[in-house]
């Protein structure tokens, strides 16, 4: 995205590319599942409206939705399985039971973002909308993949009509104001200086208004450890490593600097919702080690749901929402979510790590060592 990132405070650039590997982050690839809990949920866009049903869409019968769940669920166990074609062929089968489940289109198109067919996933978001076009949450992943392909007129269009809809929706807020800056830098003498002046400017004033969110929170809470790290920590708002062809929202990257890494439209971001994300990267960064572990993964979206239940306010970010719902019925049915969704995407993950589970005991000199990227936007934790 940009030609070098935009650190505060501002660090010497850093001597190696960055290395994948090294992040934790947030990205919506999940599929959405059949359970009661998750139906109407995905990446961006939260629940359906209390007066409106997936059933409602659909015009077939109850048994043809039924076929078509479970279709559909064979369709996420291939995926989970890592392969991304006979899900397709899944989803597709069982769009052709019952045209009407949506669940089946958003599966469709993020397995088409896996394979990276942006033009077939694009499609598959059309007809989603088709069907329900109050699904903000595929809108946003739909405008996301216009705006990469260079369609920005396109994407614009889709971001205004969700916030016409959803004044509140910050992933959709956010997106807007970034192309917006991207289409006014477009013109200048020097497009990535501007762009990084905007990011400094703005993100500035936010990621402070969000620090001090989290002072209170932490003040609050006695959570020492976690202010200590938010004084030492640094920033940058710049390209994210992608899973699955989706940016990170946010990421800790050990071995660039001890670095937290909000992707360029977090700059635009509301502070509380940076406040959020925030939490979950400076559980990793307290630490102040490379090494990552299913429980402290689970600390960190706990951390996560904590301070958003404490300052979300009339704001909209599913990712969150959902984390924050999933706290509510009980921590242990958040720690399982978290649990499936790393073992997921890295079964090798240790189940503790120091301070997570285990005492603090690390050698002097510790090796460098490679921890694959696990991230959690919204529907990951499906």
């Amino acid at each position: 995205m940009l030609n070098s990132p935009y650190t505060f405070p501002l660090p010497a650039p850093p001597s190696a590319p960055f290395a994948s590997g090294n992040a934790y982050g947030w990205a919506p690839m999940t599929p959405r599942s059949a359970a009661p809990s998750w139906e109407g949920w995905s990446y961006g866009g939260g629940i359906l409206p209390a007066t409106q049903s997936l059933d409602a869409f659909s015009p077939g019968s109850a048994a043809n939705r039924q076929r078509a769940v479970i279709v559909k669920e064979q369709g996420n166990a291939y995926r989970r399985a890592g392969q991304p074609r006979d899900a397709i062929r899944a989803y597709l089968q069982a769009i052709e039971t019952d045209p009407a489940y949506t669940d089946a289109y958003f599966n469709l198109g993020q397995t088409y973002l896996s394979v990276g067919e942006r033009a077939q996933a694009i499609d598959a978001f059309q007809r989603l909308l088709g069907v329900d076009p109050r699904d903000y949450d595929a809108r946003v992943v739909m405008a996301n993949q216009l705006m990469a392909t260079g369609r920005q007129e396109d994407a614009q269009a889709q971001y205004e009509k969700t916030l016409a809809m959803a004044p509140t929706f910050d992933p959709a807020a956010r997106q807007l104001a970034y192309l917006k800056l991207l289409k006014g830098a477009s013109s200048q003498l020097d497009p990535p200086t501007a762009i990084n002046d905007a990011l400094r400017r703005m993100g500035f004033e936010r990621l402070a208004k969000a620090r001090a969110l989290l002072t209170d929170y932490y003040v609050r809470n006695n959570q020492t450890a976690q202010l200590e790290a938010l004084d030492r920590a640094r920033f940058e708002f710049a390209s994210t490593q992608q899973i699955h062809n989706v940016n990170n929202v946010a990421e800790y990257d050990h071995f660039a600097g001890r670095v937290i890494r909000f992707s360029p439209e977090m700059a635009f971001a509301q502070p509380n919702v940076l406040a959020a994300y925030l939490a979950h990267e400076l559980t990793h960064a307290a630490d102040d080690d490379a090494l990552s572990s299913v429980c402290e993964e689970q600390d960190g979206y706990r951390e996560l749901a904590g301070v958003w239940r404490d300052y979300k306010g009339a704001t909209v970010d599913p990712n969150l929402d959902l984390a924050l719902k999933y706290l509510n019925e009980s921590p242990e049915t958040l720690n399982q979510k978290v649990s499936a969704l790393y073992l997921l995407r890295d079964p090798s993950l240790k189940a503790t790590s120091p301070g997570h589970g285990q005492a603090v005991s690390k050698p002097a000199s510790p090796a460098p060592v490679s921890i694959p990227s696990s991230a959690g936007r919204r529907a990951v934790l499906a």
